[in-house]
């Protein structure tokens, strides 16, 4: 097995374990197991939460059946994996683990598929699209994980997928044929994702073993030297485009996931009340399993070195504005107050230098930290100047932090007070990514904290020079009104497609779309009109760009044609290529209300 040759599907179905494939098969099994604990653990929560919502509804014997049944067999998943953990040296040990993950796949898998048939209730399209909502988020969170071992991704797509997709054809309705036809187009589209990302996985490792082998086999010392130097780069630049493309492949299920619960909690608004509250919590889960991958992936890129700073000249009290319309509305939900210098003289005028992006994700993951563990009391932003430099603290009336976790706090997964691991306060994974930017940016967080009196975490950002200063931000409105904004749509996924089209159409957008940008500078040829706006995907169909497609729509309608680009890519030179060419930079996955703000402020320009 090499990376020019790689092993065909029924070869990987079978997963085929001797010495010549041992040290290949002992890492993709021990990448599989590194992600174990998070995929019991997050199932576990899902099967208490989908019994619960549940309840009342379908039968308690049959919930409570069910429920013992996936406990159980999570119970025992995890017990051997505790037990066995390090064993995956020899070639009976990774058979042995092979063999594990076949049946208790198909154990678990086959429960959540049979969740799909008995907890279907005939009547109710609300609790129809819970179930529906759950296989989906399944099904989509396994391929970040199933992928590794491409049998157990077959058998859990399969099992998780097809009953609740053949149920829902039973209904014989022209809306359930419909939405069965989506579910087997979804189903066919993961496999195909998840099959490439095994091959993008695979190579890479091999790659990573030649390298290794080639570096054991050179004697000169000299040729040693630059081997590895150029072994080395081509390694990076192999882990950067997997990282992109991983990236690109995992968040597009989940925007289209996105979409669609925005158009159900839209299609179903002020018809029926039970159905609107489920679609709310729906509505919660995707964004919690949203906020997790995008905490993953950002820790991925950030680890692999593919985030650079871009460091700008720009206004503080932009980014303020910007943080407070988002955060106070949030704070003010879970009865806090949040304060921040908004529309403040004292900073209207300061222009400081960093990264406009990255100092945003710094106290964006400070701020909803401290909103997570306050229960009462307040959350603020201070700014101060100091000398040459503004001084930012994020301090909060909360739990506060103890002596003896205070230094671990920055860790991945690391969650103070949070034993039961609540997925409502998520991976742990926000203060690990606020370190690694705090050391790209070069700053330096101190941290004082008192156990149930609250936290504060405080760094400097130098001071700008004004005649050089840039507006990366504009300030989000209260209301964002885009009615009868034209929108041109460039997106290759058809589904996706849809789905914005859609969205967009209900908010009163008139929309053109296409895959293509000569499709679509057609369409509006015919039509004898103009867009306002231009939103795109990064990569479009016969390797055409939405680099491609601004510049020749802007010969057409002029420089100035705002453009929107959407992307799940993570690589640096396709984040530079779209910042240079004065788009609007947005990733995937993204909130239909994030979706609207940029579209009103691309539209309405500076203000």
């Amino acid at each position: 097995m090499d990376s020019k040759n790689l092993p065909t599907l029924v070869e990987e179905l079978r997963f085929h374990i001797d010495e010549s494939t041992l040290l290949i098969r002992a890492d993709q099994i021990r990448t599989r197991l590194d992600a174990y604990p998070v995929m019991i653990v997050s199932q576990a929560l899902l099967a208490l939460a989908l019994v619960w919502m549940m309840w009342g509804v379908v039968a308690t014997h049959i919930l409570s059946g069910w429920l013992a049944l996936m406990l159980t067999g999570l119970a025992l998943d995890g017990l051997f994996l505790f037990q066995h953990r390090a064993e995956v040296t020899t070639v009976e040990q990774c058979q042995r683990w092979a063999r594990h993950f076949v049946i208790f796949v198909t154990l678990l898998g086959g429960l959540w598929g049979a969740a799909g048939v008995v907890m279907f209730v005939a009547d109710n399209l609300g609790f129809q699209a819970l179930l529906i909502s759950v296989a989906l988020g399944l099904a989509a969170g396994a391929v970040t994980i199933n992928p590794i071992f491409v049998p157990a991704l077959i058998i859990w797509e399969i099992l998780v997928l097809t009953p609740i997709t053949l149920r829902v054809f039973a209904e014989g309705d022209e809306i359930h044929l419909a939405l069965g036809a989506m579910l087997l187009l979804y189903s066919i589209t993961v496999l195909n994702d998840g099959y490439k990302l095994s091959r993008r996985l695979l190579e890479a490792l091999l790659r990573g073993h030649e390298n290794t082998a080639l570096l054991k086999d050179l004697s000169h010392e000299q040729i040693i030297s630059e081997q590895a130097r150029e072994k080395a780069e081509t390694a990076n630049r192999e882990k950067s485009r997997f990282l992109a493309a991983a990236s690109h492949d995992l968040r597009q299920p989940l925007q289209a996931l996105m979409l669609f619960s925005d158009a159900l909690s839209s299609h179903i608004h002020g018809r029926d009340p039970i159905a609107q509250k489920l679609a709310g919590q729906i509505e919660s889960s995707v964004n919690s399993l949203t906020d997790m991958l995008s905490a993953l992936l950002n820790i991925s890129r950030l680890e692999s070195g593919v985030v650079q700073p871009q460091l700008q000249h720009f206004n503080l009290q932009h980014l303020l504005d910007r943080l407070y319309l988002e955060f106070h509305r949030i704070a003010q939900e879970q009865g806090l107050a949040f304060t921040i210098p908004v529309f403040s003289e004292q900073f209207d005028g300061v222009v400081i230098h960093s990264d406009p992006h990255l100092l945003e994700q710094i106290i964006r993951n400070l701020a909803s930290n401290a909103i997570r563990y306050t229960t009462e009391g307040k959350v603020e932003v201070m700014c101060h100047l100091v000398g040459d430099k503004v001084k930012i603290c994020v301090a909060d009336t909360g739990i506060g932090i103890s002596k003896e976790d205070l230094p671990r706090i920055f860790d991945e997964y690391f969650q103070s007070n949070n034993s039961q691991r609540d997925r409502r306060q998520g991976l742990g994974l926000g203060l690990s990514i606020v370190r690694r930017v705090e050391k790209l940016l070069g700053y330096h967080l101190v941290v004082k904290s008192e156990l149930g009196r609250g936290t504060s975490i405080c760094f400097t950002v130098p001071l700008g020079d004004a005649d050089r200063e840039t507006f990366p931000y504009r300030v989000l409105e209260e209301a964002e009104d885009i009615y009868a904004t034209h929108v041109a749509l460039l997106e290759d996924d058809a589904e996706i497609r849809e789905a914005t089209q859609a969205l967009l159409e209900s908010w009163g957008c008139i929309v053109f779309a296409a895959a293509l940008p000569d499709e679509l500078i057609a369409q509006y040829e015919k039509e004898k009109q103009r867009p306002d706006v231009l939103l795109s995907d990064y990569r479009l169909p016969a390797g055409v760009t939405a680099i491609h497609a601004l510049k020749q729509m802007r010969e057409l309608w002029g420089p100035s044609l705002p453009v929107i680009v959407v992307t799940g890519d993570t690589g640096s030179e396709a984040l530079r290529e779209i910042q240079s060419n004065q788009a609007i930079l947005l990733h995937k996955p993204l909130s239909p209300v994030r979706l609207r703000a940029v579209i009103y402020q691309s539209v309405q320009g500076p203000r």
